[in-house]
């Protein structure tokens, strides 16, 4: 059975958070889920992009 290993990617704009999956994935990281949440603080609207890679074990 494969083992993976997992990382958490998290950027507040999407364009970073492409190069740094881009990045990931010229290590072998494999894209697995994505979550977008947007909140407010002191009246602005904050969105978080969040990713999940896995590799496999080495």
């Amino acid at each position: 059975m494969e083992k993976w290993e997992y990382k958490v990617v998290e950027a507040r704009a999407k364009d970073d958070l492409e190069r740094l999956m881009t990045q990931l994935g010229a290590e072998g990281w494999e894209f697995v889920d994505l979550e977008v949440t947007n909140f407010t603080i002191a009246g602005r609207v904050v969105i978080v992009y969040v990713a999940v890679m896995k590799r496999a074990k080495a």
